[in-house]
């Protein structure tokens, strides 16, 4: 049984028994109880804090953003309230771990091409990008290189109806193959604030095997979407399908090796099952692609966007195990929310633990009714924490420790194989 934010006020006023009560308003007892259940929370990786969720890994594929917000619904993985990874590995294959090692760790394997099952978080950004480190699983297949502008079909400008104009092929900066395809914009071209290019002549393409459950990527090169103050590039719009009257079409306003646009490179992932159909598609010909770059008024000209290496990957689905941040759940609908604000709402830990929260919730009041100096506020902290021992670097001796020593888990710590410089016969 959950226990209730308005259980917790009740015992904790019980147990100070004093005439500070007058002092505490219920706005004060409230943000008592909500600083409560986030100091507890934050004190451990707490296995009632656990959640699952489930993302699409794409072969050959390393980042994958977790989504900041509950509204960010173009994450790459659904998890708003992550804290820390505790497991990771494929849905159906239980046996198959993998083993966290630190962001450097992650990146020489990767780099190195080398196929151990390791993955890492890596804040960039401002984001949370899980990276994950597995070879050869899922299904994938070019779309178009983009490598050259005129190798395969001809990539064009929209000159019309946007601002893009004089396509080329770039052999110098590039993310995959020999080359990117390049083009620029000159805003006063149109009013529309976009550069589209597409391609229409490309070889026909079977994608029947991705209908509804592929995945697109593919990477945008913004040459300058910034200024000191300003943001231009608002979103990114791909049609594929087999002609311009017959395409599925998906717009994303976020990468997904970053949180938001950043100058240079960005990687777009377009998933089928989200994409809307315009006319009656021949997935088994699929023969035209069209990217379209929107911004701001405020963007400039610009000399230099590209985009290169299509693929769509037929997703293998995994399993991340993970401690969340969040402290309370609605009663009503039982929805998970990261700080208390209501005394109806429950605490997500078991009820056993209620005296913890108590001790936390009183200790918090005494700080919000009491002089700093005041020796009572010592007194609710030893209660809820302890002692703190130095050498430990741990508080002993509180309700707290027990809850830790019982329900405390932590991260997978990195692992490396060491080779010892000196070998013994």
């Amino acid at each position: 049984m959950a226990v209730i934010i308005s259980e917790i006020q009740t015992a904790g006023d019980y147990y100070r028994r004093s005439g500070e009560t007058n002092e505490l308003t219920a706005a004060k007892a409230l943000e008592a109880a909500a600083l409560a259940c986030e100091d507890v929370q934050n004190q451990a990786l707490f296995r009632f804090a656990q959640r699952v969720q489930r993302f699409d890994f794409l072969d050959g594929q390393s980042d994958y953003v977790i989504s900041d917000n509950a509204t960010n619904f173009e994450a790459s993985i659904r998890a708003p309230d992550f804290r820390a990874v505790k497991d990771l590995r494929l849905s159906v294959e239980h046996t198959d771990d993998f083993d966290y090692v630190d962001p450097n760790a992650f990146a020489l394997i990767y780099g190195d091409g080398r196929t151990d099952k390791v993955y890492t978080v890596e804040d960039r950004d401002g984001g949370r990008i899980l990276r994950v480190n597995q070879a050869d699983i899922g299904s994938s297949t070019v779309l178009h290189q983009a490598s050259d502008h005129d190798a395969n079909g001809t990539w064009t400008a929209d000159a019309t109806n946007s601002d893009a104009l004089n396509v080329a092929t770039d052999t110098i900066v590039y993310q995959k193959n020999s080359g990117s395809v390049k083009f620029e914009a000159d805003v006063s071209q149109s009013a529309n604030n976009r550069v589209t290019v597409s391609v229409s002549d490309m070889t026909a393409i079977d994608l029947t095997a991705y209908r509804q459950s592929g995945v697109i990527r593919f990477w945008v090169y913004l040459p300058d979407i910034t200024d000191d103050t300003s943001m231009y590039v608002t979103s990114i719009e791909l049609r594929w399908g087999s002609s311009s009257s017959a395409y599925w079409s998906l717009t994303r306003a976020r990468p997904v090796n970053s949180a938001i646009f950043q100058d240079r490179w960005n990687l777009m992932e377009f998933a089928w099952k989200d994409a809307v159909e315009t006319g009656t598609v021949d997935e088994t010909a699929v023969n035209y692609i069209l990217v379209t770059i929107n911004y701001a008024a405020g963007q400039a000209d610009a000399v230099g966007f590209r985009i290169n290496d299509f693929n769509i990957y037929n997703p293998k689905e995994m399993k991340m195990v993970y401690f969340s941040n969040y402290t309370a759940k609605i009663t009503s609908t039982l929805i998970w929310k990261p700080r208390v604000t209501a005394t109806s709402d429950l605490i997500l830990a078991p009820d056993q633990y209620k005296g913890v929260y108590v001790d936390a919730y009183n200790f918090y009041v005494a700080n919000l009714v009491y002089p700093t100096d005041d020796k009572r506020i010592q007194v609710y902290e030893r209660r809820y924490r302890g002692q703190y021992d130095a050498r430990t670097r741990k508080w002993v001796g509180g309700s707290l420790e027990r809850m830790i020593r019982e329900m405390g888990e932590r991260i997978k710590l990195p692992t490396k194989k060491l080779i010892p410089q000196i070998k013994f016969t």
